[in-house]
């Protein structure tokens, strides 16, 4: 052995997965950012940037991943990233309502997951999760819907977090009690104006090709509410009450999809004429309420007189629905490639860019100028 030579133990180089300097930190620490005094909502968790790996940052698809903190800044994690692909092609699904509407509920139950997203928890910011079907969910903070000429501090985050979600998914589900609501019909219109003005979409890309689609799902609803009547009814409403607004209405989750004889069409007595589209609107029963340790009895298995199936059957309804909305790329049609085809990674990153337009921009400006238009 030649004298003076030390042997040591070589040091293992950190893989990607382990590696101090993370995704989230290299755009975190640019120089252009740490030149501004103003914080750049771009930054990682400070376990991340200290260099420090937690335990619970597994990148596995079955994690939950903070993208939005309750500070209004985005997080661009290294486990957010490694759970999204590097392969063309995203699917997102976002969700909007107020509290206590079950919200976290129904993206447990697109996860297949049911405690996936803790209802007795609620959620702050934008949470992110990926299904085995590579659909990324997004669980969003319940929404605040105030009165007044001028808008709160919790309604300005409730706007431009709503603008967010209209401006990065490609389908929206939109929760609330039974019959709808008729300010968070207003709401809706309103956040659609600002968001058209805030991040207006690129001419080379057609605007039927970037709306999303949007469906309106009732909860809590009891036996008469799924009477034929009255889900026509409900549809009407929410037909009238977003008319004009460059959204897609149809073509996503509807109850007369599940269940045929709820459409209101002469088509089904009369082929030669063409079916009645109605917008997409989905009804949901009372979701059963079972203990930690209740004993199951046959009265909770039982569902209410005029209610066409159980709640899970319902929300597997729901779920088909929803992961079979139209996506297909289309070589004639630009813009319909550049707001499928991308890689989730990158709608990961434009996403980010999306939500710095708008927590620079004066939403609450804005806001009141839809109002008045």
């Amino acid at each position: 052995m030649p004298t003076g030579l030390l042997l040591r133990k070589p040091t293992p180089d950190l893989s990607a997965a382990t590696r101090p300097d993370t995704f989230g930190s290299r755009l975190a620490t640019r120089p252009s950012d740490r030149a501004k005094s103003e914080p750049t909502g771009l930054e990682a968790p400070s376990a991340v940037r200290d260099g420090q790996h937690p335990a619970s940052q597994t990148g596995s698809p079955s994690s939950v991943h903070k993208i939005l903190d309750h500070q209004q800044r985005f997080q661009l994690s290294e486990p957010a990233h490694r759970a999204l692909s590097d392969l063309p092609g995203c699917f997102i699904v976002g969700i909007l309502g107020c509290k206590r509407v079950g919200k976290s509920t129904i993206l447990s139950h697109l996860a297949s997951n049911p405690s996936l997203f803790s209802p007795r928890t609620p959620t702050t910011g934008i949470d992110l999760h990926v299904t085995p079907e590579r659909v990324v969910l997004l669980d969003t903070q319940s929404l605040y819907i105030g009165a007044g000429p001028q808008p709160r501090s919790e309604l300005v985050h409730s706007i431009r977090m709503a603008t967010f979600v209209m401006a990065v998914c490609h389908v929206i589900l939109v929760v609330g009690d039974d019959a709808p609501d008729q300010n968070l019909m207003t709401f809706l219109r309103r956040v659609e104006t600002v968001r058209h003005r805030l991040l207006p979409i690129a001419p080379r890309e057609e605007a039927r090709d970037r709306c999303p689609v949007i469906s309106y799902v009732a909860t809590k609803c009891k036996g008469g509410a799924f009477a034929t009547d009255n889900y026509q009814a409900v549809a009407h409403v929410v037909s009238e009450s977003l008319k004009g607004m460059r959204i897609r209405m149809t073509g996503g989750p509807s109850l007369e999809v599940a269940f045929p004889y709820y459409r209101a069409s002469p088509a089904l007595e009369d082929p030669s004429i063409a079916p009645v589209t109605s917008p997409n609107v989905f009804l949901l029963p009372v979701a059963p309420s079972v203990a930690k340790h209740k004993r199951i009895t046959l009265q909770d298995l039982m569902i209410d007189r005029g209610v066409p199936a159980r709640f899970e059957m319902m929300l597997k309804h729901l779920r088909n629905q929803v992961f079979v909305t139209s996506r297909t790329p289309s070589a004639e049609r630009p813009g319909w490639r550049a707001w499928f085809g991308i890689s989730e990674r990158e709608w990961l990153k434009g996403a980010a860019r999306s939500w710095e337009i708008l927590r620079k921009a004066d939403v609450a400006g804005e806001w009141i100028r839809a109002g008045k238009g």
